[in-house]
């Protein structure tokens, strides 16, 4: 699977931080976490593009969600 292809893949038991990562990685988004925070970004992009977020899953969704590029 690649990129954007993934609408059908959902976060469920045992999905981990480092696979949706990896998923988001493939879509050109990086994640990154502290303490219980997720960030979401674009590779390089700037602190107004960032978004927070607690959840796993809304991670996922407001990653993939992204358009390709700003």
């Amino acid at each position: 699977m690649s990129g954007r292809c993934q609408a059908a893949w959902e976060v469920g038991v045992g999905v981990t931080y480092k696979s949706v990562q990896e998923r988001l990685r493939e879509a050109g988004i990086v994640m990154s976490k502290k303490g219980e925070v997720h960030r979401i970004n674009y590779f390089g992009g700037l602190e107004e593009t960032a978004l927070y977020t607690t959840s796993l899953e809304e991670a996922m969704g407001l990653g993939m969600a992204r358009p390709e590029r700003l």
